[in-house]
């Protein structure tokens, strides 16, 4: 309203800050009475310069202080935060990049990391989804870069996270894996022998499964069309045309790292392939989805919802099984 205003000049409080920054009215201080008085009436007998403040107020809401100033300069400070030492051309020549999301695996994710890099794979990242067991310490010491975000993001928030932070610094692929120790390093040629040929690898082991992910899968390949063995495997190979559709706000949406990519991903028109690959058994733990029929069932509800609001999608020509 290019008003000027009066501000107790109460310590620690955002309101003097902003009354100086912006230049938009005086401070005055706290239960002075005297100041009170005099701030008023000064007021009252200055009219252009009530009108000058009242002005450069106005004038640093719309440059400063308004929703979308305000966004881009927290924007800044993010990319700022992503920026890294090596030079881009540095950054441009990496190829693959490890995604781990973990939540209370400290008895495994040493093991998953430390095998990773047995077998050369040194750019490993662990999500820490608001783990309270060190998970994030053991990746750490196991030589994992660890990502612990402030607020819990869920398995494919922490995938998703890896792979805005791939893209950010180059990537042009990711492998996503669990910490439990089920998906196997050695494994990892089998997607990529597969990675010209799909922008979506997936590495399937179907003979782990139980009654309930069984149903689960039936069900989904019924009403989505998909010819895969595995819908929700999480041991997968994105490529960067992937990684940019998965990283939009629009999957930011989804709940779940499984039926609702596939969905995404074959709407705009990216080719998916299976291969078979050997896959342990969950030593600790216990899935976040198949782990009692009140949690698949929701599963169900809201992918089904996915499913069906995907239904035009067209015909079951991106998704391809390779035997070996």
């Amino acid at each position: 309203h290019a008003r000027p205003c009066l501000v107790s000049d109460l310590a620690g409080s955002g309101m003097p800050w902003l009354v100086q920054e912006s230049g938009c009215g005086w401070l005055v201080e706290t239960e002075n009475v005297a100041a009170w008085q005099t701030a008023i009436a000064h007021c009252a007998a200055h009219p252009a310069e009530r009108a000058e403040r009242g002005c450069a107020g106005l004038q640093a809401l719309t440059a400063r202080f308004s929703i979308a100033a305000c966004a881009e300069a927290i924007e800044r400070q993010y990319r700022a935060l992503l920026v890294e030492t090596p030079s881009t051309s540095t950054r441009s020549t990496r190829d693959i990049l490890v995604v781990i999301p973990a939540r209370d695996e400290v008895r495994t994710v040493g093991e998953v990391v430390k095998s990773l890099r047995e077998r050369g794979w040194a750019d490993v990242l662990v999500v820490d989804d608001q783990s309270v067991d060190g998970t994030a310490d053991a990746a750490d010491r196991a030589g994992a870069r660890v990502l612990r975000p402030t607020l819990p993001l869920g398995a494919w928030g922490g995938i998703q996270a890896g792979i805005r932070y791939g893209l950010s610094r180059g990537y042009r692929g990711v492998i996503t894996m669990d910490a439990d120790g089920q998906h196997e390093a050695g494994e990892i040629p089998a997607l990529l022998a597969k990675r010209e040929q799909a922008d979506l690898v997936i590495g399937a082991a179907p003979a782990r499964a139980s009654r309930a992910r069984r149903i689960a899968w039936r069900w989904f390949r019924r009403i989505a069309g998909f010819d895969l063995l595995d819908l929700t495997s999480g041991f997968r190979y994105y490529n960067e045309a992937a990684m940019q559709i998965l990283a939009s706000p629009e999957a930011t949406l989804l709940d779940y790292q499984d039926v609702g990519i596939l969905l995404m991903l074959r709407r705009a028109g990216l080719r998916i392939v299976e291969v078979p690959v050997k896959m342990s058994l969950r030593t600790t733990g216990k899935s976040r989805i198949f782990n009692s029929w009140l949690s698949v069932a929701r599963y169900m509800a809201i992918s089904t919802l996915l499913c069906l609001s995907r239904w035009r999608v067209g015909p079951r020509t991106h998704a391809h099984k390779e035997q070996r």
